[in-house]
């Protein structure tokens, strides 16, 4: 692959007419840059802002809101299993798991 995997979202859809700014970018946009400045002669600015070329802006935001949603309850989850383990260790500590057995 001449563009070394890099893939730009929905760059090739001829309907695609949205982009979504990059607030964050990843070595992989600075390395497009300089890729485009290689084969193409540009010039970049200082601070440029890169975005991501897609179809439909919302389904990407639906998509982002669901991972984080996911990431957040998966975390939830995984503090109340964290607490129960906590507290029955404790009873075990205390009480020699005379309530389990009772």
């Amino acid at each position: 692959d001449v563009r070394g995997g890099f893939d730009c979202d929905d760059a090739f859809d001829d309907k695609a007419r949205s982009g979504v700014r990059v607030l964050n970018p990843a070595d992989q946009y600075k390395a497009a840059l300089k890729m485009a400045g290689a084969d193409y002669g540009i010039v970049s600015v200082a601070s440029p802002m890169f975005v991501r070329w897609v179809r439909d802006p919302e389904q990407m935001e639906t998509k982002h809101w669901r991972i984080g949603l996911a990431v957040m309850l998966g975390g939830l989850l995984l503090q109340q299993l964290t607490f129960m383990g906590v507290a029955l260790a404790m009873n075990a500590a205390t009480t020699g798991w005379a309530l389990l057995r009772a």
